[in-house]
């Protein structure tokens, strides 16, 4: 019968047992109040605006404005629509002033719960960082080459995961720090003055035939 090493049977130990399996989700709710108790999680807002505007030139400008003074900023621009990334705790502020000249026709919001994947992937570096240590003790004590190279590889893998981990942390903690406002605009046409004739016009033949 073949002699089992013992340091290979350990490194196999602690392979399989970081192969942990966690479950990550994002969970959609309604929205919630800014205060302490919601501010310690992490959530996303989004919000959706159709939005009525008779100048388009002077209403880019204005939102432009909003954001920088919001300490947020425009992350898309188009003629039909602008959207904006805001700190979250401003996020009512500015709802308040996109309706302060009540031509908003549809808003709806959307709120995503990323606190549980946070925190699955908060735990997950911190077991990966401590199967880190743990590997590289094991290389200390590493006799032959194959011992050398398998301690190797698993440290890469580790810090491969690792590194992705940290990633996915970070860009919860950007994408929650801000809310997201959509705002899709439509154009109302006001008339010149020879505009007005010709509005007037058509709104008196169009009250004949329908007399008649």
């Amino acid at each position: 019968m073949k002699k089992i090493n013992p340091f290979l049977f350990l490194l196999s130990f602690i392979f399989f047992a970081s192969c942990s399996v966690q479950q990550f989700s994002t969970e959609i709710i309604k929205p919630v109040d800014n205060n302490e108790d919601t501010l310690s999680n992490y959530f996303h807002y989004a919000v959706n605006v159709d939005y009525k505007i008779t100048n388009k030139e002077t209403f880019f400008a204005d939102l432009k404005a909003l954001a920088k003074q919001k300490d947020g900023y425009i992350s898309e621009l188009s003629d039909y629509m602008v959207v904006l990334d805001i700190p979250r705790t401003e996020l009512e502020s500015v709802l308040a002033h996109l309706a302060e000249n009540e031509k908003i026709i549809a808003l709806d919001y959307r709120t995503e719960n990323h606190t549980e994947n946070f925190n699955n992937y908060s735990l997950e570096l911190q077991h990966a960082t401590n199967t880190r240590n743990t590997y590289l003790k094991l290389l200390n004590e590493a006799v032959t080459v194959e011992e050398v190279l398998l301690v190797e590889t698993e440290l890469g893998r580790i810090n491969q995961s690792i590194e992705l981990l940290q990633t996915y942390i970070i860009d919860i903690n950007q994408k929650t720090q801000y809310a997201t406002v959509t705002v899709r605009i439509e154009n109302l046409y006001r008339p010149g003055p020879i505009g007005h004739i010709f509005v007037g016009l058509y709104k008196s033949v169009k009250w004949l035939f329908v007399r008649s």
